[in-house]
């Protein structure tokens, strides 16, 4: 069982500690993106645009294919989170959390990203968007997803 540290329902990402575009790994900016998109998919599904969060050509076809994987499987990976989660449903969840372990267990179980890959990405953005405990919780949750 994995319990949330976040209380709230609609807590608001941190800004980064340092400017996201200073000389991030590609890859991480497209993760970066895909989770920014996950947010607002999470806290309003009618206003997302891609334009908004995709403004450059490496990072946008990854970012796409992300987001777009999110949002098509997104009630099975709600799903799935709730199982491994109990004692915290998915709605309580904090979104920021929410999103990031989503971005993290669609690029591990439908691109094929090495689970520890996908794991510590999701670690470092939310070291930077998240509160100071988010990481552990979800570390614990993404762990428990790829071991069932």
């Amino acid at each position: 069982m994995v319990k949330s540290e976040n209380k709230t329902n609609n807590t608001t990402p941190k800004t980064p500690k340092d400017n996201q575009d200073s000389g991030l790994d590609p890859r991480r900016e497209a993760r970066v993106r895909a989770f920014e998109m996950c947010y607002t998919l999470l806290m309003d599904s009618e206003c997302v645009d891609f334009d908004k969060y995709s403004n450059k050509p490496l990072y946008e076809e990854y970012t796409q294919k992300v987001f777009a994987l999110v949002q098509e499987n997104l009630e099975e990976m709600r799903q799935s989170v709730d199982k491994v989660a109990k004692g915290y449903a998915v709605e309580r969840m904090g979104k920021v959390d929410l999103a990031l372990i989503l971005v993290a267990y669609c690029e591990q179980k439908h691109l094929g990203t090495p689970p520890k890959v996908a794991i510590n990405e999701a670690l470092e953005i939310a070291k930077q968007y998240s509160t100071d405990k988010s990481h552990t919780y979800i570390h614990g949750v993404l762990g428990a997803l790829i071991e069932s």
